[in-house]
């Protein structure tokens, strides 16, 4: 079985028949050598007319899926599963096989040359490419060559075959670490029998030959163009077999008629105990048939179940993804709000702390100044009194007026009067007592 994809990748694919004059064919296996190889196309094959004039196809082959890989790592045959899930399976494939190949396409796009993408499934890569050369009637085709030995060795390396099947009219480039190592050229008159490839394709309608496939080319030996002579005997020998076979399934069927009239009952019996053995196998075959089938079935939807249970889980990760990020988010600013707090309750405590030590340093100040003053007032004479001069003291008095008075005591009269607004009570001493004076301020 061999399935091929041309990849559409960023529009970039189609060809255009007003530029494009030919085209060259590029195997590549998506490994190192490939760079080299297109490296080499692009610098040795693009024609003097320009960029435009050529187109690059890339033609990789990729091995024939045969399994299809479950959720429990294990595979499943193509054969076991849904139609849908083995094509979504080949396009995951495809489109992963594109995504590998794109680097080398656009390789070819910086230089301004047209590339297609063409993938291969099929197991066998030297008839594969053999059939895309022929199919696009690919004039030239560039490969890498083996480390071991050029085109012609007798190695059977990959580009040996490759240029031993591929079509006669095709010239092969064989490529090593960027530099050309081996061409084989191709043949002028196979070449030319391309070009009337409408002319034989009507002779082999009738045949297993594909119309749109050159009849000069035979795949999986040497390139070698068939003469009129072969194609003639071919079709003789073919005609041959037909009528052998008709004349075989009418003699058979005229001996089976005339030898039914000599059957005896005993055979009949033997024919009736095959057939209904036959019937039984038949039977059999059936159920067998119907249980795998079923089995498949219930594989097939054990295989959705899990596929929509993977799709489910894949959804809540992603949930609870998002829910940790909006909790690392809440964690973040909470962290913050709480450096934030932390800060000012700090700053708060500074702040209380300096006016705790400001009113220490204030009342210890106050106390000190208390003290001093205490000091000095000890220390310094103190005066409770205010001196008057004797005018004030005789106005204040009317002249010592006898209304004024307020009694006589040992030391002399007591008058009431009142001096700078204040009441006050003066004292006349007796002459006699001035020798008393301590006496009298004692009384003060």
């Amino acid at each position: 079985m061999e399935n091929k994809n041309r990849a559409n990748i960023d529009g970039l694919n189609g060809l255009r028949p007003s530029t494009v004059s030919f085209v060259v064919g590029i195997a590549i296996n998506c490994g190192k050598r490939s760079k080299y190889v297109i490296r080499w196309a692009l610098e040795n094959l693009i024609p003097d007319g320009g960029p435009e004039q050529v187109c690059f196809k890339l033609i990789h082959v990729f091995p024939e899926i045969t399994t299809v890989p479950t959720p429990m790592g294990t595979g499943m045959p193509i054969s076991q599963v849904r139609n849908d899930v083995a094509a979504a399976f080949r396009k995951e494939v495809e489109w992963q096989t594109s995504e590998r190949i794109l680097p080398y396409k656009m390789l070819c796009i910086r230089k301004k040359v047209q590339a297609e993408i063409v993938q291969i499934e099929s197991d066998d890569i030297v008839n594969a490419i053999a059939k895309e050369i022929a199919k696009c009637n690919i004039k030239k085709l560039v490969i890498g060559a083996s480390s071991t030995g050029g085109l012609f060795s007798r190695g059977q390396s990959l580009s040996s075959r490759i240029s031993e099947c591929c079509p006669s009219f095709c010239t092969v480039y064989a490529v090593s670490k960027g530099k050309l190592s081996a061409v084989r050229p191709s043949d002028p008159e196979a070449v030319s029998s391309t070009r009337d490839d409408t002319s034989h394709t009507g002779r082999f309608s009738n045949y297993s030959i594909s119309s749109s496939e050159p009849v000069s080319i035979r795949f999986g030996c040497a390139s070698q163009s068939l003469t009129d002579e072969e194609i003639q005997l071919a079709e003789e020998r073919s005609l041959m077999i037909l009528e052998k076979r008709d004349d075989g399934i009418s003699m058979s069927s005229g001996s089976g008629l005339n030898a039914s009239t000599d059957f005896s009952s005993g055979s009949q019996v033997n024919i009736d105990l095959e057939l209904e053995r036959l019937r039984m196998e038949l039977k059999q075959v059936q159920g067998m048939y119907a249980k795998a089938q079923t089995e498949a079935i219930g594989a097939s939807l054990k295989l959705n179940d899990l596929y929509q249970q993977r799709f489910e889980e894949t959804i809540r990760l992603e949930e609870m993804n998002l829910k940790e990020e909006e909790a690392k988010e809440i964690a973040e600013q909470e962290k913050a709000r709480y450096e934030d707090a932390k800060r000012e309750a700090e700053y708060a405590k500074e702040c209380a702390e300096k006016e705790t030590a400001l009113g220490i340093a204030a009342e210890t100040k106050a106390i000190c100044e208390v003290k001093s003053k205490d000091k000095l007032a000890l220390a310094a004479p103190v005066h409770h009194y205010q001196e008057f001069t004797w005018e004030e003291i005789t106005t204040a008095t009317s002249s010592f007026s006898n209304d004024l008075s307020v009694g006589m005591g040992s030391y002399g009269t007591v008058y009431k009067c009142t001096l700078r607004h204040t009441a006050a009570a003066v004292k006349i001493l007796h002459s006699m007592a001035a020798n008393r004076s301590k006496q009298f301020q004692q009384e003060v």
